[in-house]
């Protein structure tokens, strides 16, 4: 019996090529989510001269902005996007920037309504969009989903 060796113009060997070519693209692919994630947070709904303060992984971002919800769009004027590195984030808020090192993944999210803490856990798993509602004088109804959040 002979035993036919596999060279580059067989076609086990191509099978076998491509094969290794999407295995490492879907390795990279997966790093790269990992490593290079985004939250974008809005403020939405029932705000009317509510006063925030926001810390991200226990730094703070912003501190005692008076927001308002526009009752037509159910939207306040306040947003944030947090931008995940391999060890920083970056949060973008009112045309600032802050880099904040040396965070935990996923990391907290501290919100002060009206001076009562609210802590949130963000996880990428769970969504990239995160909207936040007034509940009551002192807490949020907290979304987080998968899909941008519509607004009319």
């Amino acid at each position: 019996m002979k035993i036919k060796k596999l060279t580059n113009k067989s076609w086990p060997f191509k099978v076998m090529q491509i094969s290794i070519v999407f295995l490492v693209m879907a390795c990279c692919v997966n790093i790269r989510q990992n490593i290079n994630s985004t939250f974008e947070i809005d403020f939405q709904d029932f705000f009317k001269r509510d006063t925030v303060s926001i810390k991200v992984g226990g730094q703070l971002v912003l501190k005692n902005k008076i927001i308002n919800s526009d009752f037509s769009t159910g939207l306040t004027d306040l947003s944030l996007k947090v931008y995940i590195k391999e060890n920083y984030v970056i949060v973008e808020i009112e045309d600032n920037k802050i880099r904040i090192n040396d965070i935990a993944i996923p990391f907290t999210l501290d919100i002060y309504l009206n001076g009562n803490l609210n802590r949130y856990s963000l996880d990428e798993n769970k969504g990239k969009y995160i909207g936040f509602n007034k509940n009551s004088k002192t807490t949020f109804e907290f979304y987080q989903q998968d899909e941008p959040f519509e607004y009319d």
